[in-house]
């Protein structure tokens, strides 16, 4: 996955793209939506949106390295049946995260925040962008995290050895500028 996302990178082609989770080939179409993708497909694919060429700061908001791709195969197969509309976030090698909207829409944003533990009850916040940034990029403890989002609710889930955690990030919109 990590050659096929470099060679369409360097094409410096936009649209979406269909990566295969079995072998993390592609068919090597570049799709004007994200419908066309998944309808061309005949596999279980992950489907990327790949970045303007004029993104001129930061690394590409896709998987590139090798651990990304290998995470984001193993995040969307495990999806796959949890949450089949949900496509995953993942922390990126260079630092951020991939699979959040790349349009600016998630910053300086407020999220309804629903934190959920084994035999409590839920605890229910409101945090900003900047907090949901930090437990996504694995501020809280624990392991077996998996994140996603289905582009207005991200899901983290923790698999901690003694008790698990799901949290909830539902999207409130722009936060107050005080």
């Amino acid at each position: 996955m990590s050659d096929t996302m470099h060679a369409f990178l360097r094409g410096a082609r936009t649209g979406w793209i269909a990566i295969r989770l079995d072998d993390g080939g592609s068919d090597g179409g570049i799709y004007a939506d994200r419908a066309q993708a998944e309808t061309a497909q005949r596999e279980p694919c992950l489907i990327l949106q790949l970045p303007e060429p004029t993104r001129a700061y930061g690394p590409p908001p896709v998987p590139l390295t090798f651990n990304e791709c290998a995470d984001h195969l193993r995040f969307m197969a495990e999806l796959r049946t949890t949450h089949p509309t949900h496509t995953p976030v993942t922390l990126q090698d260079g630092g951020g995260l991939l699979g959040l909207p790349t349009d600016g829409s998630y910053w300086g944003t407020s999220f309804h925040k629903v934190r959920r533990e084994d035999g409590r009850r839920p605890v229910r916040t409101t945090v900003d962008s900047m907090e949901m940034n930090r437990d996504l990029s694995t501020h809280l403890p624990g392991e077996g995290r998996l994140a996603s989002t289905d582009g207005r609710v991200v899901r983290l889930s923790i698999r901690e050895p003694a008790a698990s955690c799901e949290i909830t990030y539902t999207w409130l919109g722009r936060a107050d500028p005080a």
